[in-house]
């Protein structure tokens, strides 16, 4: 029997499409056997979007607001905080994904990953 899929979500707060997003592009490019991934991007950046979709990994946005480049990332970990409803969505997310484990891309992406679950595994 074939051994069962590890459920890995990435979790990164994009604004643009730069030296994190295009690390976790090439990363995911080289899908390994086992592994089940997903991306769970914070804030929504089209060009990381497009091209995690023609990978074919999942990739729901938190918001769907597109910020484009350059917005300061501090701001956007004050920014679901402070929306309750985000943090929802969020949490939701991940319960829907279960993930094994959350791969937390950058420091928003740590304090969001918490939402995850007590079964999950955090790695950064």
């Amino acid at each position: 029997a074939a051994a069962p899929l590890m459920r890995v979500v990435h979790c990164i707060a994009p604004v643009a499409y730069g030296g994190g997003e295009a690390l976790l592009v090439q990363l995911l490019a080289e899908r390994r056997a086992g592994l089940d991934e997903a991306v769970v991007q914070l804030w929504r950046s089209r060009p990381f979007e497009e091209r995690l979709r023609a990978l074919g990994v999942p990739c729901p946005a938190v918001t769907t607001a597109d910020l484009g480049h350059g917005a300061p990332r501090a701001a956007l970990l004050a920014g679901l905080a402070l929306r309750p409803d985000r943090l929802a969505r969020l949490a939701a997310l991940f319960a829907r994904l279960r993930p094994d484990a959350v791969h937390a891309h950058g420091f928003p992406a740590v304090g969001a990953a918490l939402l995850a679950g007590p079964g999950a595994r955090l790695v950064y």
